[in-house]
């Protein structure tokens, strides 16, 4: 860590800053607090190791699984474990740069422990698990499944738990003002669910859907501490709509605002671990039914993803509802995208995420559809 020192002026005696020396001194001191937070976060259950920062690498070092990863709050932080003794189950690696060595990947197959690997933006990079069963019967009842009816029964039925979940959110939230309006377009897509005919316009109804919900949502303020809420964008002031201007084709991708900023991270780790689950599964992740095809996408875990969006939705609703933000929590680059801090990201990582259990309920729910289904 480089810790910049302030000048002295001659005039008066006191710490003179400049611009510069105020964003990084604030970047840090925002650092420390998220990192202390989030160690203290997953030291309860113990299963789980998020590594940050630039250079963090996943090595062996005699016969011990070494993890290293820059601190904010001292001298890197290396964590060692043996095999037979340790409870680690997965390791999240959010970082632009560093290794895992060969030597490292084979601990990990032998220790039953998955690396889910996502870089600094918030994008899925990789998912290293000890599991890849193959079963070309069921891989070709899912790309038979996608072409007729049971494809559409699939990708209803992920509907209907989605839009479940989106109604158990808004209703945690009564005090919005479009919250009774969007609860009533979701129940009345939901009893239309079971009669529409066609994938084209179940997107459509969907689609619909979706704005409602996201529509109660936008204008939540978002809080920050006096000072800095009168320096940041008036389009930090509060939760915008859910798609980016930078983004292609007005996705979600490159945040303008820090509440969508931190989605995307959250929604990363939830592709992450439904990859995941579907790799053990013996699932092929690139063949959906809800989303179309597009190529070198995941497409069955972005539909798997659906019932569990909105439940991320209400645990970074809850962070923002609570949390006070100060300067150096959030920064934006030149494009106009705003980007969390280094350990920022990892206390969304560790707080925001859907218990395992669940997503492989859902996937383990998907795989025995499939079997029964008539080739």
């Amino acid at each position: 860590m480089v810790t910049i020192l302030p000048r002295i002026s001659s005039e008066n005696n006191l710490p003179d800053f400049t611009p510069f020396e105020i964003e990084q001194t604030s970047y840090d001191v925002s650092c420390v607090q998220y990192e202390e937070a989030t160690d203290r976060k997953l030291k309860v259950k113990g299963d789980t190791v998020i590594l940050g920062g630039y250079g963090a690498s996943i090595r062996v070092e005699h016969k011990a699984l070494v993890l290293s990863y820059g601190r904010m709050s001292e001298e890197d932080k290396t964590i060692r474990l043996f095999k037979g003794t340790n409870k680690v189950r997965q390791i999240i690696l959010v970082s632009d740069g560093g290794y895992v060595s060969i030597e490292a990947i084979k601990f990990c197959i032998q220790e039953n422990i998955n690396v889910l690997m996502l870089d600094w933006r918030g994008s899925l990079i990789q998912v290293l698990t000890p599991k890849h069963p193959s079963n070309a019967k069921l891989i070709c009842k899912q790309y038979l499944a996608s072409q007729g009816d049971m494809g559409l029964s699939i990708s209803v039925e992920l509907i209907r738990q989605k839009t479940l979940s989106q109604i158990a959110t808004l209703e945690k939230y009564p005090h919005l003002d479009k919250q009774a309006y969007a609860i009533d377009a979701l129940e009345k897509g939901l009893s239309e669910l079971h009669r529409i005919p066609t994938l084209e316009k179940l997107r459509t109804v969907e689609g619909t859907m979706a704005s409602a919900y996201f529509a109660a949502l936008t204008g939540i303020p978002i809080l920050w501490d006096k000072k800095t809420a009168k320096i940041v964008p008036p389009h930090w002031l509060s939760i915008t709509g859910r798609n980016s201007p930078l983004s292609k084709s007005h996705g979600a991708r490159w945040a303008i605002n820090p509440c969508h900023s931190c989605l995307n991270f959250a929604y990363a780790l939830l592709e992450a671990q439904i990859l995941q689950a579907v790799i053990m599964a013996g699932l092929e992740p690139t063949c959906g039914y809800l989303h179309a095809y597009q190529a070198e996408k995941n497409t069955l875990c972005h539909d798997l993803m659906e019932p569990f969006r909105a439940k991320i939705d209400h645990m970074v609703l809850q962070f923002f509802g609570k949390t006070v933000f100060s300067r150096g929590d959030f920064y934006q680059v030149y494009s106009g995208e705003v980007r969390l801090n280094e350990e920022l990201r990892r206390y969304i990582l560790a707080t925001c995420r859907v218990a395992q259990t669940d997503i492989d309920a859902l996937v383990l729910w998907l795989k025995g559809t499939l079997e029964n289904y008539s080739l």
